[in-house]
């Protein structure tokens, strides 16, 4: 005033720093894919930033992302997450990831001459079987499909490469091939025969096999024979 009279009052308190927030997470794992839950708790801000670093050069800013690994292995995981205030924690996790086990193709046959009986021996990995090609004669080509059995006829005698391709709800795929020979089926030699005294009718009563008949041999047993298919003799 204008006295130049003065006075004056003091208060000490204490300035805090806003807290800030704790990064933390849970997963879930499906093989090589992984569901991550962010579970990080605020501070005195609301945490509006959410940044992963998946170990293998991917990354994501959602809160709960999902991601698939490449092939498995150790992976680091790391994840920041940043507040209102711009206030930021992290936290790394390393885990393990694991590919799923792939089916194993097999199966067993029976030839009967040219037909031939397949049965699938296949065994499941860690996922189902949900799918079979068959290729009978080797030439790539699907010949059939399904489990099974299934029979199979060749046109000719011959060795051929039979291979089962299997696969598995996780698109995991296994082969198997073998090699089988088939033969044809041979006749079979029967006759009929009526006898006029010294003079024999003969009646050719053979079955063909998977090929047709087209020679016939006869020995009378007495220094004599013939290639008609009903001889007399």
């Amino acid at each position: 005033d204008e006295f130049e009279l003065k006075d004056s009052t003091s208060y000490t308190l204490f300035v805090l720093e806003p807290v800030k927030p704790t990064a933390g997470f849970t997963y879930e794992t499906d093989y090589l894919e992984i569901t991550f839950t962010d579970a990080s708790t605020p501070g005195d801000g609301a945490i509006i930033e959410w940044s992963w670093d998946f170990g293998d050069d991917s990354s994501s800013t959602e809160q709960n992302p999902v991601h698939t690994y490449a092939s498995e292995g150790l992976k680091t995981i790391t994840l920041i997450v940043t507040d209102e205030f711009e206030l930021k924690d992290s936290t790394s996790y390393t885990l393990f990831v694991l590919e799923p086990e792939k089916p194993t193709a097999g199966f067993t046959f029976e030839a009967n001459y040219l037909n031939v009986s397949f049965t699938d021996t296949s065994v499941a990995g860690d996922g189902a079987i949900n799918n079979w090609s068959w290729d009978f004669d080797g030439d790539g080509e699907e010949d059939a499909s399904g489990t099974g059995p299934h029979t199979y006829t060749y046109t000719e005698a011959g060795t051929y490469q039979v291979s089962l391709t299997v696969t598995d709800e996780n698109s995991l795929s296994h082969s198997h091939s073998e090699n089988i020979t088939v033969v044809p089926r041979p006749p079979e030699a029967n006759f009929t025969h009526t006898e006029d005294f010294l003079i024999v009718s003969f009646t050719d009563a053979s079955v063909a096999g998977d090929g047709a008949i087209i020679t016939w041999a006869w020995d009378f047993d007495d220094g004599n024979s013939s290639t008609d298919q009903y001889p007399f003799h």
